[in-house]
């Protein structure tokens, strides 16, 4: 819940799931609820396959692990494949043909692909066996014999295998082992005996079982017994079946392939198909493959999304059971994508004072919401005023529909109660007769939502102000608030950060740290800062050498003392007392002229390959000019390789040691920058020594 000026706001959807909501019809994708998608299938030759003959019972087809498809033509007696690389349909070698010797077949049906045992498996009904097959070298493993025209395979994810023993009227069970688990039958016969099934499928421990005579699919556990059964006028003549995450079925007679939710609730038909279907199944892409049963068709491939359902429904509440006490409301807005062309939303709303009332929707049908006491708001109006009287609770709904091809979305809803609006500024009068309140209160609100964006955007102004939250146009605007240019080159999230850490930086200008942090933030560098002061001091000869000052204490001329850079101070008349050359001094000053040329100045010393160009050169100084104190003096040092002795000699500050230095030239090298004597080196008496080879013998003159 949440205020909105002197409003209260009640947001619907939580933790982006809708808690406390019913769905028929739609899904749920990152928090938005949309109809339920439904392959879909693009094809030039619809009108070819409408004129397909419905195949006289049902084929198969599998996915190997290479992706490669095989499917079943009874009529021919053939097991074909297509190919993953080429896409070309061929015959599977070897196999097929019509015959009862090993790897022939007899109209042969069903077909899968068995993950756990690496084998393809065909149910050669004709022959009443099942027969097993290497997919790689096509060399047969197994024959299962003791069936009556077995029409139908499937697997679990434990390697049991289920075959539809048409001709018996019944489902058997085999274990990895491949022998006959009897105990599921025993438990599946009293749901499934005398109901002829003729297709099987199976996802995770549930078995779906076809019963077209009967309109039915059984849904068994794994051990047979009865978990719910799914009813549908449309499976009367129904072919085919493949489920993943939903069950897909193929209906003959009005040549359609549809979809039901795992619960058996009706979801609607696969956009684009229509024709005869003989075997339904999945490739390793999510796409529903399908099969007409006619030779003269290869597998047909099918989106494994992009159409939609018809129509849907969701409804939910009551909300305001927190707050029990009575409530005007007011307004209702659902949030989500603008509606396309040939999509559609109605929102309803419901209210008392009672939290047992039946509003949901008890029977999902076409349209849940006819001829009850939902009250609708108009078609595609998804922000509007209810209007109705003060209740203590809400129950809310939508009606979502569509074409096929699109789908209206709902991310959140938000109900609006005890609204005051623009009626609490008029006279007290205009608040007096109900009737005439409920009226004026409405038609004034039609002005407020003339100013609401306006009103939004002012409510919600200080975001403005916050670097993680302002828009991305702003920036340069509340940068400027805080005297900071932002480099254009910048990322947005770089400006954001340079924005939230500017005061920071301020609160250490005219510091050394505070200089070190903005060249690291500004241009990534990291400098070393010093004060030469620091390291200064001074020293003078006692007045009494017998007298006790610190200061003189451990005096030693050359080595801890600074002369200073200045005339001696102090006048003696006939002696130091120069005109224009002495200056006199107090106390207080004693010893200040030492540190006359080193006060309030630092010096930056950076390596020259984080220092980059002459512009990032640039760049540089003028941050220094920009963090320093206007009284102090700097100075940009950019180590480079060499040790220069009394200049730079500390190795890892403002010195790096470099590789083999090219010869000197006598006027145009110094000592300790790139100097190299020339000539052959001078002999040395020792391990290295070679006389003739690394030594030399001269005169006296030329050693």
């Amino acid at each position: 819940m949440s205020a909105k000026g002197n409003a209260k706001l009640l947001y619907l959807n939580r933790e982006n799931a809708w808690l406390d909501f019913e769905t028929h019809g739609l899904d749920l994708v990152d928090g938005q609820l949309r109809l339920s998608s439904l392959p879909l299938f693009e094809t030039t030759q619809s009108e070819e396959l409408a004129s397909l003959p419905v195949p006289s019972g049902p084929a198969g087809i599998a996915v190997s692990h290479d992706g490669t498809i095989y499917f079943t033509d009874p009529d021919r007696h053939l097991l074909l494949r297509i190919d993953t690389c080429s896409g070309e349909t061929s015959p599977t070698p070897c196999l097929g043909g019509y015959g009862a010797q090993f790897t022939q077949f007899s109209t042969p049906r069903g077909v899968l692909f068995d993950r756990r045992r690496r084998a393809l498996l065909v149910a050669d009904s004709g022959n009443h066996r099942v027969q097993l097959f290497n997919p790689e070298t096509l060399q047969l493993l197994d024959i299962w014999s003791g069936f009556d025209r077995p029409w139908s395979l499937a697997a679990d994810d434990e390697g049991n295998v289920y075959v539809v023993d048409f001709g018996n009227q019944r489902v058997q069970k085999f274990d990895p082992l491949g022998q006959v688990v009897e105990s599921f039958w025993d438990s599946a016969k009293d749901a499934l005996e005398c109901t002829s099934p003729t297709e099987v499928a199976a996802q995770g421990d549930e078995v779906y079982v076809l019963a077209p005579s009967s309109k039915k699919i059984f849904v068994l556990n794994t051990d047979g017994q009865l978990l719910r059964t799914i009813e549908a006028e449309a499976l009367q003549n129904a072919m085919g079946l493949a489920v993943k995450d939903a069950i897909y079925v193929g209906d003959n007679n009005k040549l359609r392939i549809i979809k039901f939710t795992l619960a058996g609730i009706f979801v609607g038909e696969v956009r684009g198909f229509h024709g005869p279907v003989a075997a339904l199944a999945f490739d390793s892409e999510g796409q529903l493959l399908v099969h007409t049963g006619s030779s003269d068709f290869e597998i047909l491939h099918i989106a494994s999304a992009g159409g939609y359902a018809k129509s849907g429904f969701m409804w939910g509440g009551p909300f305001g059971d927190t707050n029990p006490l009575p409530k005007e409301w007011f307004r209702l807005k659902a949030i989500g994508d603008p509606l396309a062309t040939d999509a559609h939303l109605q929102l309803f709303t419901f209210v008392s004072d009672e939290l047992d009332d039946p509003a949901s929707v008890l029977t999902p049908g076409d349209d849940p919401f006819a001829g009850s006491a939902w009250r609708p708001l108009p078609p595609d109006v998804t922000d509007g005023l209810m209007g109705w009287p003060t209740k203590s609770y809400i129950w809310v709904g939508a009606a979502f529909s569509g074409e096929g091809l699109s789908s209206p979305s709902v991310s959140q809803m938000s109900v609006e109660y005890d609204h005051q609006g623009y009626l609490g500024y008029l006279p007290a009068i205009y608040r007096e007769d109900p009737l005439k309140r409920e009226f004026l209160q409405d038609f004034l609100a039609l002005y407020e939502s003339f100013f609401d964006d306006n009103e939004q955007r002012i409510r919600s102004l200080n975001s403005l102000f916050d670097p993680k939250s302002a828009p991305g146009e702003f920036l340069s605007w509340l940068a400027g608030w805080l005297a900071l240019d932002l480099d254009e080159h910048w990322t947005e999230e770089k400006k954001r950060t340079a924005i939230a850490q500017v005061f920071d930086l301020y609160s250490r200008r005219g510091t050394a740290e505070g200089l070190r942090a903005a060249l690291r933030f500004f241009l990534g560098i990291e400098a070393q800062i010093e004060e030469p002061i620091l390291y200064a001091s001074w020293w003078a000869l006692p007045a009494d050498s017998d007298g006790e000052n610190p200061a003189f204490e451990n005096a030693m001329l050359g080595f801890n003392t600074t002369l200073a850079p200045e005339e001696a101070q102090g006048a003696v008349v006939g002696t130091t007392a120069t005109y224009d050359e002495s200056s006199l001094i107090t106390v207080d000053e004693f010893g200040a002229p030492l540190f006359a040329n080193l006060a309030h100045r630092f010096v930056v010393r950076v390596h020259r390959a984080q220092a980059g160009g002459p512009e990032r050169q640039q760049e540089l100084q003028r941050i220094i000019d920009r963090e320093k104190p206007a009284h102090t003096v700097s100075h940009l040092c950019l180590v480079q390789p060499g040790v220069r002795i009394g200049l730079q000699a500390r190795l890892g500050i403002d010195s790096v040691l470099s590789g083999e230095l090219p010869l000197g030239r006598l006027g145009g090298s110094s000592l300790g920058e790139g100097l190299v004597l020339g000539g052959n080196q001078a002999g040395q008496l020792g391990e290295r020594s070679r006389v003739g080879q690394t030594t030399h013998l001269g005169d006296r003159g030329n050693r």
